[in-house]
């Protein structure tokens, strides 16, 4: 019933001839505008008529349409038979996207994307399929209204009040996914990350997964093997069709295969040579053909990083700003002296990103989780673990080294990469916002540290590290029922809860159909992410454009994250459980304070999955 609902709503918006956004009217391009190559019509019931068949990789249909000046948004009328058959790729003009349908196995609207046309003229169109199978009814151009390219706009600057990413570097669109490398040590739980992080290799490129050494693991000392890639690898191979059907944007094994490189593993520190792994990262980080951010995680030592970026300092000196702007640095600790001693004096006049975590101990090893409350306590259990990853979930899954008893063990890597799952709740436009990865502060020109909470608590000028890191001192003295421990690590553990339920979700789609498996929920606003407003004033909050793709139904929670506000103080939200909420600014809160709102929405499928969606709201003077 939700599904007719979806296709009579759009059907009523497309052929309605509504005119939005000043002149420009609706234009349709229906399936007899098109010339098709390899690519049969057919009949479709509920379609506008008949419908192109895209059975082979090599379908293609092109066409061209008049557009007047404007912006529009542009979608497609489109049928996925099965959700690992779904992507289609777009030429507007220049402007080419890859976009999927909003559900499966029913005719809706696909994901819409906004196209600005400079002037009115013929604008040439192709279409293909990412794979076979797709049908397609026809293709809509939909003038935007003035308040909905606002919004647009307004929501892509959103990172322009960024702390960790300078104003000309702002992110892209969705489509341009965060970019990563992944230098590993190959520790036993770097290997129960590498699981985690296969599973969410569909929401970045992965550029690169180097091995890597650290102060616990080198040649000869606790060594993994220059292979232990391999078995993680293939495991994902045999999962990967079903992943497929989950999202086709997971990297093929293939391409996993060929980016999995050795780097500098010889001793502690190691960065005399230069490596396959050194070199690929020179490559990727020296190619101009991709400006965008990429993401260094060191989940060892960061010593294959620092041997590549000394190459570019002793062969290509002239490009060291261009990619110090393009780095961002995500340190699980500094499990070597080579930032310190390397980096930092060569590099830091760039002030590249840096987080260097020492919260990632919440995921970490320790037997007693001493660092969490008792109700999350629970995700790492037995029990929870045995019935939610470990048994019959697959040969990935079958790889995963929890204790004997199926108990969770450690993944003190994760962190990196959970911070560059796009939840919603932007935690890669500041280190400060807060997010699945944690939440830092700023200690010293672009460089992050874990929020320590104590007064008159003063840095290390050096390594962040297992000697000198507050949670990893004060776990040493054991003291029964640490509140300041507790407090420490909040940043992260309060998150647990949905991100293991999310890690369960995943481990379905290893071996569950699409229509088995649940999907976490689209939370989207009718508004800007970024308000700004007047002491005294009410703000309207509204997530009534959120869908789930599993058609389930949906829970709305309100709250404010006061510590990642500048505002002091407390807000009262109204109606904090529905979809649309109020609060009213505080009138003593002063121009430029900030109030950060999180929307925060959980299915109520199986297991439970959470979006976000945040809205920094920004004090004016009266």
């Amino acid at each position: 019933m939700k599904k007719t609902s979806v296709i009579v709503l759009i059907a009523a918006l497309t052929f309605s001839g509504i005119v939005f956004g000043g002149d420009a009217e609706v234009r349709i391009l229906e399936v007899e505008d098109l010339q098709l190559s390899n690519a049969p019509t057919q009949d479709l019931p509920g379609a506008s008529g008949t419908v192109v068949a895209f059975e082979s990789e090599d379908a293609e249909a092109i066409g061209d349409v008049e557009l007047d000046q404007g912006v529009y948004e542009v979608s497609l009328m489109m049928f996925a038979p099965g959700p690992d058959q779904d992507a289609v790729y777009v030429s507007v003009g220049e402007s080419q996207k890859r976009v999927y349908p909003s559900t499966h196995n029913t005719l809706t609207k696909s994901w819409a994307f906004p196209v600005e046309i400079k002037e009115k003229k013929q604008i040439a169109i192709r279409i293909r399929a990412g794979e076979p199978g797709v049908l397609l009814d026809r293709l809509v151009f939909q003038p935007m209204s003035d308040e909905a390219i606002a919004e647009m706009r307004s929501n892509e600057s959103d990172a322009a009040y960024s702390d960790l990413y300078p104003t000309d570097a702002i992110p892209g669109p969705p489509e341009d996914r965060p970019r990563v490398i992944v230098t590993s040590d190959g520790e036993i739980d770097d290997e129960c990350s590498m699981v985690r992080f296969l599973l969410y290799s569909n929401e970045w490129d992965v550029e690169a997964i180097i091995t890597s050494s650290s102060q616990y693991h080198w040649h000869g000392h606790n060594w993994a093997g220059d292979d232990w890639m391999e078995p993680y690898l293939d495991a994902y191979a045999q999962i990967y069709p079903n992943l497929k059907k989950h999202d086709p944007r997971y990297p093929t094994p293939e391409y996993l295969r060929a980016r999995t490189l050795l780097g500098n593993v010889r001793t502690e520190g190691d960065m005399d040579a230069v490596t396959q792994g050194s070199e690929y990262i020179v490559k990727v980080l020296l190619d101009r053909s991709d400006d965008k951010p990429v993401w260094l995680q060191a989940w060892g030592g960061p010593n294959t990083i620092a041997r590549a970026l000394k190459t570019i300092q002793e062969e290509h000196p002239d490009q060291m700003e261009y990619v110090a702007n393009k780095i961002r640095f995500y340190f699980i600790w500094e499990q070597d002296s080579t930032y310190q001693a390397y980096i930092r004096p060569n590099w830091g006049k760039y002030d590249i990103p840096t987080i260097i975590s020492d919260q990632f101990l919440a995921m970490a090893y320790d037997d007693q989780r001493r660092e969490i409350p008792q109700e999350m306590k629970q995700y790492y259990s037995a029990e929870w673990m045995n019935q939610n990853l470990l048994e019959e979930h697959g040969p990935l899954l079958e790889l995963y080294k929890a204790h004997e008893n199926g108990r969770f063990r450690s993944e003190g890597d994760t962190p990196s990469f959970l911070h560059v799952i796009p939840t919603g709740l932007r935690s890669i436009e500041s280190p400060g916002y807060g997010g699945w990865g944690g939440r830092f502060v700023n200690v010293r020109n672009n460089t992050w540290l874990d929020p320590v909470p104590e007064d008159g608590y003063e840095y290390p000028e050096e390594r962040w590290y297992s000697s000198t890191a507050y949670g990893r001192v004060r776990l040493r003295k054991d003291i029964p029922n640490d509140e300041k421990l507790t407090e420490y690590f909040k940043p992260q553990w309060r998150w647990i809860d949905e991100i293991q339920n999310d890690f369960a979700a995943r481990a379905d789609w290893s071996v569950q159909s699409y229509q088995q498996a649940n999907h976490p929920p689209v939370v989207k606003l009718s508004h800007s992410r970024k308000l700004e407003v007047q002491p005294g004033q009410q703000v309207s909050l509204s997530a009534k454009n959120t869908w789930d793709p599993d058609g389930d139904a949906v829970i709305y929670r309100w709250w404010q994250y006061r510590e990642a506000d500048s505002y002091p103080g407390i807000v009262t939200i109204q109606n904090s459980g529905d979809q649309e909420a109020t609060f009213t600014v505080p009138t003593e809160a002063e121009a430029g304070e900030t109030i950060h709102v999180i929307c925060e929405v959980t299915d109520r499928g199986e297991p439970p999955l959470t979006r976000y969606q945040r809205v920094i709201v920004t004090v004016t003077s009266r």
